[in-house]
């Protein structure tokens, strides 16, 4: 059985202290910046983070849209931001199902209490920055004219829109691993 002490750690994007759990020494997992926290239940990030939601256009499929997202859309921002691109964009995308009339219903856990009306997005993508600096460096870029001009038009290729909201705090919870 594993200990929980081998598998839970915080992420501290401001430190620059590293250590390695015998887990990750053993598969040789490199994360740019990791301490141990012994006993700790949860996964905690620190820095700066932003959680947008994105809907695809409606006469793309969901693996359209995604391919779009993941090889044009994402290394187009890497090279129009350079070093002001997010630590890390993480993107989640809703499960969706063949449907009537060429639709794509979300797959949902709890149809009846759940509608689809409550999943009229298509991805959520968590963006985390070293601190508010970083993040504004990054934001002047849809700022200008001619960067938000680009971005516009490869974001009118995919998506209908997209929303975003600032975060204050994250943790994970894991369960007994065997």
């Amino acid at each position: 059985m594993t200990s929980r002490s081998d598998l839970v750690v915080a992420i501290d994007l401001g430190s620059n202290c590293e250590k390695r759990s015998s887990k990750q020494q053993e598969h040789h997992i490199e994360p740019p910046i990791m301490k141990l926290v012994p006993g700790a239940l949860a996964l905690t990030r620190t820095g700066f983070q932003l959680l947008m939601i994105g809907r695809r256009r409606q006469d793309l499929t969901p693996a359209q849209y995604r391919d779009h997202y993941e090889n044009v859309h994402i290394p187009l921002m890497r090279n129009l931001t350079g070093d002001s691109f997010p630590l890390s964009h993480e993107r989640h995308y809703i499960s969706r199902m063949p449907g009537d009339h060429g639709t794509f219903p979300a797959d949902l856990l709890l149809p009846g209490i759940v509608t689809q009306a409550d999943f009229d997005f298509d991805a959520v993508a968590v963006l985390t920055y070293r601190d508010r600096a970083h993040f504004d460096a990054n934001w002047a870029y849809f700022e200008d004219e001619e960067f938000r001009e680009i971005i516009a038009a490869d974001e009118a290729k995919f998506s209908e829109w997209v929303k975003g909201v600032f975060l204050s705090g994250y943790a994970v919870s894991f369960g007994e691993v065997h």
